[in-house]
């Protein structure tokens, strides 16, 4: 219930901690595909990293920061959220 409320009180604060989880789990990817640049070897690990494909394209981790931050988030929670 509490959830609710923030989210009908200031949808500018959910929209910005939206964003700032895309950022936490983007950052997460990188360093993971760092420690690791094979770790979308099972069929799991492409569900659970969603980003770690457009590295080994070449997306820099800058631009998909960059596309994080521009993203538009709804003020609503999402299942898929976080």
């Amino acid at each position: 219930m509490s959830q609710i409320i923030k989210e009908k009180l200031n949808p500018q604060r959910t929209v910005l901690s939206n964003k700032l989880n895309a950022v936490e789990g983007i950052l997460h990817e990188y360093k993971t595909y760092q420690n690791d640049p094979n770790c979308l070897e099972g069929k799991f690990a492409k569900l659970c990293y969603r980003h770690v494909e457009k590295f080994k394209q070449g997306e820099s981790l800058d631009s998909l920061l960059t596309e994080a931050i521009n993203s538009e988030y709804l003020t609503e929670s999402s299942f898929f959220d976080g």
